[in-house]
Order: structure tokens, then C-alpha cells, then sequence
């Protein structure tokens, strides 16, 4: 099974992970590692590459980055050159519907490599950006 680590700034990661779990029920194989006012980038990387590492003994790792850009994804970048013996994609972007589908996926798809993982999450993730009188519009035409 694909481990996962949510890493954003502040505490978003343990409330998308809180979030997740009162949807769809309590997960394993997830870390969240929030980026705090008094954290070095050095520390939080660290911090990062353990987690990774740690997951990355039994099987592939998908770490959630919340922007492109900023120092969650650019520590999880860095990881890239650190992290040796496991594979692992970086996401960015992050949002809610995309990580309860990629944790729903993961029970579904057990066979699922990060690539396919992670492919088919960034679809999803577009997916859930939308606009009301966008949809209703889109309703709309539909039934027409």
C-alpha cells in the first residue's frame, strides 16, 4: 500500500487529514507534517525525509504539497536529491477531494503505483475546482 505524506504550511495537513478521516474513516500509512512559524526549512526537511524514508521501507510514497513553489514543495524537492532507495512523487496543489479520493483509490487500486496514483489524483484534483453557477450551468445543458 502507497504511503502518504501531507505537508503544507502550518496545521492544514493535520485538518485535511482531520477532515479525511470523519469522511471516510480513519487511515494508515500517513503522516502530516505541518510548517511552523519558528521551524527552520532545514528542520521541516528533515522532518520530511524521515517520514518519507520511513514509509518508503515498505512500498511507494506520495508526499501532498499544499503550493507549488512555496517551502513545503520545494523541501519535498529537495528530498528528491536526500532520499535514496525510494520512490516517491510530489504533489502540489493539494485540496480535499483530492486526497479522500486518493486514500479511497489506495483501498480500491492496492496495486496502484505512485505514477498511476498520482496521474489519476491530478485529474481528480482539477476536478473538484469548480464554481456553483458554473456547475448549475453545466446542469442546465445537460438536461436540454
Amino acid at each position: 500500500m502507497l504511503g502518504y505524506v501531507i505537508a503544507t504550511h502550518g496545521q492544514l495537513a493535520a485538518g485535511l487529514l482531520d477532515a479525511v478521516e470523519l469522511i471516510a474513516g480513519k487511515q494508515e500509512r500517513v503522516a502530516v507534517i505541518g510548517l511552523n512559524h519558528d521551524d527552520s526549512i532545514e528542520e521541516f526537511t528533515g522532518k520530511l525525509q524521515e517520514e518519507i524514508e520511513r514509509f518508503g521501507i515498505d512500498g511507494e510514497v506520495i508526499v501532498f504539497t499544499d503550493m507549488l513553489g512555496a517551502s513545503p514543495y520545494n523541501s519535498a524537492v529537495k528530498c528528491v536529491g536526500l532520499v535514496r532507495n525510494v520512490t516517491f512523487r510530489v504533489m502540489t496543489g493539494t485540496n480535499l477531494g483530492m486526497l479522500i479520493e486518493g486514500f479511497l483509490q489506495r483501498e480500491i487500486h492496492p496495486e496502484w503505483e505512485a505514477e498511476e496514483m498520482s496521474s489519476f489524483l491530478i485529474k481528480k484534483g482539477k476536478e473538484s475546482v469548480t464554481e456553483l453557477y458554473h456547475e448549475i450551468s453545466k446542469m442546465k445543458s445537460a438536461s436540454n
